[in-house]
Formats: C-alpha cells, structure tokens, sequence
C-alpha cells in the first residue's frame, strides 16, 4: 500500500504507474478518473469518524479481525497517553 497524495492533489500518473489492485479514495472529484485506472472504492469524507472508517476499510479487504485488532491497539496507546498527560497537569497544578 502506497499513499500517494500531496497537499490533496492527485497524481493520475503515479498512481497509473503504480498498476494498483485496488484504489480507496476520499475524493468525490478524483472519483472518476481513478475508477479508469482500477476498480476505486470512495469512501465519502466525513461519512465515518475514525473507528467505523478503519473498520469499513477492514470489512471491505476482508480483513475486519486486522481492522479490529488496530484499533484496540490504538485505544490503549492513546489512552496511556491521555492517562500519563492528566497525571503530568495534575503535578503541574500541585507544584
């Protein structure tokens, strides 16, 4: 998997020479022009937040245990993250 955007413009030529499988694409626009180059999937911008577009991502490569099994690795690296911020503020604020 390659990502192959900057600063939300697409690169048609990259991605052609990239002969992809498959193209997931945020872009309603880019739509299609990339369904030319392979089979593209559009996954609609504000559609899902964060969980349920990971989850649709892994139902839609048949991978929903992977999709599953990195969110959960998410929560717990964020919430040890959120946990460790609000002790460091809870310090700060007894010092």
């Amino acid at each position: 998997m390659e990502s192959i955007s900057a600063d939300d413009a697409v690169s048609l030529e990259r991605i052609t020479s990239l002969n992809p499988d498959l193209i997931l694409t945020y872009q309603e626009d880019a739509y299609d022009n990339l369904s030319k180059i392979a089979p593209t999937i559009l996954i609609p911008y504000g559609k899902y937040d964060y969980k349920e577009r990971l989850l649709e991502i892994g139902k839609l490569l048949n991978q929903e245990a992977e999709a599953q099994q990195r969110l959960k690795q998410f929560q717990l690296f964020s919430g040890h993250h959120r946990a460790r911020a609000s002790i460091e503020h809870a310090y700060g604020i007894l010092s």
